[in-house]
């Protein structure tokens, strides 16, 4: 969006929305615990991880325009 500024020919003041967002992402995590006391083996499980990102921004700006009539 955009609103043009009465102080100067060409200035123009500016608002923008942008959302950034990804699907879920599964991530494969490998844990290791100390060896087991029976055996001497380690233990170990494997269990999956999931995150999503969102971003929300609001931007505030302005804009010249050289040579505006």
């Amino acid at each position: 969006m955009s609103m043009p500024l009465q102080v100067l020919p060409g200035l123009v003041a500016t608002l923008e929305y942008r959302f950034f967002g990804t699907a879920r992402a599964d991530v494969r995590v490998t844990r290791t615990e100390p060896t087991n006391l029976l055996n001497g083996v380690p233990l170990s499980s494997v269990t999956r991880n999931g995150f999503e990102a969102h971003d929300n921004a609001v931007l505030i700006g302005v804009r010249y325009t050289f040579g505006a009539p």
